[in-house]
């Protein structure tokens, strides 16, 4: 069984990125000991952030709030220096000699950005200073922390994989037939605050997904931000299409919003349901790995959050950017789901459940140094402000 087959790397699997065999069969079988691709794609960039954390850092940068192009700035000649040793500055380009942010400099940044998950605009702003502001030995400790815990994983065997790196918001999902090359699906996503509702770190399985999804509101939010709203407004729950029941199951009935019963929410005997529509918090599927934590990957229709750069403002779980995609994905070898048929249960009045076979392993990690198959390497903010790896996956 899949359970079984990962529980010994599940637990080390905190802090991992992209843990995924994407080894094909035949390798797997000649070196079963053998690291998983992301692994190599990261050492590959080892030795030369070795030479850069042993030589003197041209940084850090002066304090700047915006930088636009043309603008006259007395870091030019470090800018320069750090582009050209991370590799976005050619060696060859001449920088700016008149003190002014422009020419070569400019491309150079929009590609950092891009490897640093900024908008590519080329305008210096606060984000991207802070990312040109990090040390290389800082730099170098983010991929030998990466490394020790890719270098523990065991490549699993499995048809389909999905992981969702939190510090990158980003998740990736790879067919067996793409192991080893870029992933087969890619979208930005939405996770937890930080420090409010932190998205867990875990491996699980994707067990079924629920077309048009009731969304039964956690306690926490009922008794922070529901009841609250409510004793405000006392057509709050209309509004939102929020109705009481006494029961986790979509065909139980819905009950009145009596003083009595809303009574009966605050103390915790009744619940609080969102009836599926276009307003639902869930959108129009959520995808279910049961795990301890009730976390899920889910549609929504706060689309303009995917946006943003730093996206770390859900309740805690994921909220993915193309959730049809996703669905096409999980079910595209189950007959009699194609695309056709899956853009009708997302439109349907009433939700569908449709169980995955075989589960899917679906990773929640955290890496903030990431290589892909095709050179790049990028690194992102410690949203969660967490340490060098500790501890074990959840569960």
């Amino acid at each position: 069984m899949i359970r079984a087959r990962y529980v010994a790397f599940r637990r080390s699997l905190a802090g991992a990125v992209l843990v995924i065999s994407l080894l094909p069969a035949s390798s797997r079988a000649q070196a079963p000991q053998a690291h998983v691709a992301p692994y190599d794609w990261l050492a590959a960039h080892l030795p030369r952030y070795r030479e850069l954390a042993a030589k003197p850092w041209p940084g850090p940068l002066p304090p700047v709030k915006k930088l636009s192009p043309g603008d006259a700035y007395p870091g030019i000649p470090a800018l320069a220096q750090i582009l050209r040793d991370l590799g976005d500055l050619p060696s060859d380009a001449v920088a700016p000699q008149d003190g002014t942010y422009s020419g070569a400099l400019l491309p150079a940044v929009k590609a950092f950005q891009s490897r640093h998950g900024l908008t590519s605009d080329g305008i210096i702003g606060t984000s991207t200073l802070s990312a040109l502001n990090q040390p290389y030995s800082r730099r170098l400790q983010q991929i030998e922390d990466s490394l020790e815990w890719l270098g523990t994983i065991v490549p699993p065997e499995s048809d389909s994989i999905i992981i969702v790196n939190i510090p990158a918001f980003r998740l990736l999902a790879w067919s067996r037939e793409d192991r080893g090359k870029k992933a087969t699906l890619s979208m930005p996503v939405v996770v937890g605050r930080a420090a409010a509702s932190t998205t867990p770190i875990l491996a699980e399985e994707l067990e079924h997904l629920v077309f048009r999804p009731y969304w039964y509101v956690p306690r926490g939010i009922t008794t922070r931000e529901m009841l609250p709203k409510l004793a405000k407004d006392p057509a709050y729950l209309d509004k939102q299409d929020i109705e009481l029941t006494a029961s986790g199951d979509d065909n139980a009935p819905a009950l009145p919003a009596t003083p009595e019963n809303i009574e009966r929410v605050r103390a915790g005997s009744l619940s609080l349901r969102q009836r599926p529509g276009p307003g639902n918090a869930l959108g129009r599927v959520k995808f279910i790995f049961p795990n301890s934590e009730s976390v899920y990957l889910h549609d929504t229709p706060a689309k303009s959050g995917f946006t943003k750069d730093r996206r770390d403002f859900s309740h805690g779980c994921v909220r993915v950017s193309d959730p049809a995609a996703l669905a096409a994905f999980v079910l595209r070898n189950t007959p009699g789901w194609d695309r056709a048929r899956i853009d009708k249960a997302m439109d349907a009045e009433r939700p569908e459940v449709v169980h995955v076979s075989p589960v899917i392993p679906v990773w929640l990690v955290y890496s903030t140094a990431v290589a892909g198959a095709d050179g790049t390497l990028g690194f992102y903010e410690n949203v969660y402000s967490r340490d060098a790896p500790a501890g074990g996956v959840q569960r």
